[in-house]
């Protein structure tokens, strides 16, 4: 039985535009998840917060104002203060840690 050779391509071209990249077919299949795709926006806030921290919150998280010791939330402060008069919610968007700080 003779062997025979054959010097074309393996995979027509045709076929070749075919195959799906591993990354584009998790991509894919990330996209098709709604909830996943809704838990990466969050995180993604949530990152976007932590890094525009010194612009978005209202106040300076540790600036102590003894006349609003303890208040409850209102248009001034939407949290309310604590116990040393400072903001919470300046508080709670900066209190990001050093795990999410840039090196």
């Amino acid at each position: 039985m003779a062997q025979a050779t054959y010097d074309g391509p393996l995979i027509d071209d045709r076929a070749q535009d075919l195959v799906e990249s591993p990354a584009r077919r998790a991509l894919r299949r990330l996209l098709k998840r709604k909830g996943a795709v809704f838990g990466l926006a969050v995180i993604g806030a949530f990152i976007l917060l932590a890094i525009l921290a010194p612009l978005v919150a209202p106040y300076d998280p540790n600036a102590q104002s003894w006349t609003a010791v303890r208040k409850p939330p209102s248009g001034l402060h939407w949290f309310g203060t604590d116990d040393l008069g400072r903001d919470a919610l300046a508080r709670i968007i900066s209190a990001r840690g050093p795990r999410s700080s840039p090196a």
